[in-house]
């Protein structure tokens, strides 16, 4: 009888027995979870999903080390934080086109201006033109240009603009206008 229950109070655990049963638990579905974490093929460029692969590493490393369960859920959040902090794929592709629209719309305000000819205009005018390109050029590359609506707006606001300026055929309409009008 003394052998029984000797046995039966072999079997019971510990408080202490039990918490580290747990804690193992815990870092073992801590790192379960860090392992998968933004593990999806193509997710980062190769940069970023090798930087991933070291913030696991060094996660699962304080996971180990962790003392307790706060411990694990610390070094958890914190490597999934700075997962979380890596530039995907998509998000590159998103300012890569972005920085291709900018370009473009440049490039859209030249050949406008270019379009009109500067043949067509006289000296003040051409400058007023490129003043006007100058100026949408700097908007667009502003830091307050961050939306595709901004960058057209600012190309719709410089061809605005350069459809103001008059050209040499009005200039001269005007003076001779101005000249009858005085000498009559």
């Amino acid at each position: 009888l003394l052998a029984n229950a000797k046995a039966a109070i072999a079997l019971i655990k510990t408080d202490a027995q039990k918490t580290a049963e747990e804690l193992a638990e815990a870092k073992v579905e801590a790192k379960n979870e860090l392992e998968s974490y933004k593990n999806d093929e193509g997710l980062f460029r190769e940069a970023e999903a090798n930087r991933r692969l070291e913030i696991v590493n060094s996660g699962k490393e304080a996971i180990d080390n962790a003392e307790n369960k706060n411990a694990v859920n610390t070094a958890l959040a914190s490597a999934k934080g700075e997962i979380d902090a890596l530039k995907t794929a998509a998000q590159y592709e998103e300012e890569e086109a972005f920085i291709n629209a900018k370009a473009a719309a440049k490039k859209e305000i030249e050949d406008y201006a270019t379009s009109k000819g500067e043949s067509n205009y006289s000296t003040r005018g051409w400058a007023e033109i490129q003043s006007y390109v100058d100026t949408g050029k700097q908007s667009i590359d502003s830091d307050n240009c961050n939306t595709q609506a901004k960058i057209n707006q600012i190309v719709s606001n410089v061809k605005s603009l350069i459809d103001t300026v008059i050209t040499k055929d009005i200039e001269e309409l005007e003076k001779d206008i101005l000249n009858s009008i005085v000498f009559e």
